[in-house]
């Protein structure tokens, strides 16, 4: 079970922000072997969907972009990760749930 918080950047605890970046570059860079600028200006002006398990680990993690920001006219969400132990669990169902329930914003699915 996932224990959810959404924050404004600016609420984010040192603590959160690193836990977001050490997994978005635990899966984004050295797993899937994308080195690119991740601290890409976007976070600063972003909500942060995370996901945590019982012993305090952030296992599921989004970020909701406002209107405009990436897309014009559009919200958008961006930087959609689970941890590689939390695979198969149905985290990332619940995280695109709980995304949902306040912003209904229609989900794109990205490959690479």
């Amino acid at each position: 079970m996932l224990c959810f918080s959404c924050h404004f950047f600016d609420a984010l605890t040192t603590q959160e922000l690193y836990a977001i970046m050490a997994l978005r570059q635990e899966v984004f860079v050295v797993e899937q072997n994308c080195p690119y600028l991740d601290a890409d200006g976007k976070d600063q002006q972003s909500w942060h969907l995370l996901g945590y398990n019982q012993q305090g680990e952030l296992l599921a993690y989004t970020r909701l972009l406002p209107k405009g920001l990436s897309y014009p006219g559009y919200t958008s969400i961006g930087r959609v990760v689970t941890a590689p132990s939390a695979r198969g669990t149905g985290a990332g169902k619940l995280l695109m749930k709980k995304k949902h329930r306040n912003d209904p914003l229609p989900v794109r699915q990205f490959t690479h």
